[in-house]
């Protein structure tokens, strides 16, 4: 998930202004952050996962990448990801997204085999063992990549959905 958030400090008048935020301001930055989200989520999905930055095998985790739109008493909070509206993301879409370097265990599976000691053998099943492995998986940045090149335009919608809210 990719969170745009800005603190503004200083004078307490300031922050009464910005906590009584008309219903226009409200509605307006609203609607530009609904525009923004679903942008933003078609874009990664077009632009980042279908084959441009990672490979594509079965679709699953561009099709896992929603939008959120949250309207509270503190702001108006725009959230891209992968099940954001399920609460439980895929699993992996944080590891390709950020990286992953340790140590996983690996259940112990069956496993076909067709060579041994580096010749031709009949096929066959064997049983591996649970065991540790040492993985690293380097950060794909999917998600960030796509903020980073839509970012101006997005900050001009909100500025442009503010001046208008309060007209």
């Amino acid at each position: 998930m990719i969170r745009i958030t800005g603190d503004i400090t200083g004078d307490r008048a300031l922050g009464v202004r910005l906590n009584s935020i008309t219903p226009g301001v409200r509605k307006s930055v609203t609607t530009a952050m609904l525009r923004i989200t679903i942008d933003l989520q078609s874009h990664i999905a077009r632009n980042k996962l279908a084959g441009q930055l990672l490979k594509r095998r079965t679709g699953t985790l561009a099709a896992s990448i929603q939008h959120k739109v949250v309207s509270t008493t503190d702001g108006v909070t725009g959230i891209v990801g992968s099940r954001v509206n399920q609460g439980a993301p895929l699993a992996y879409a944080n590891v390709l997204e950020n990286g992953f370097d340790g140590t996983v265990t690996v259940k112990a599976h069956l496993r076909n085999i067709k060579e041994a000691f580096g010749k031709q053998i009949a096929p066959r099943e064997v049983q591996v063992a649970s065991h540790s492995a040492r993985r690293h998986i380097k950060a794909y940045k999917y998600m960030a990549s796509a903020m980073a090149e839509k970012r101006d335009g997005y900050m001009e919608q909100l500025r442009k959905a503010v001046a208008d809210g309060q007209r």
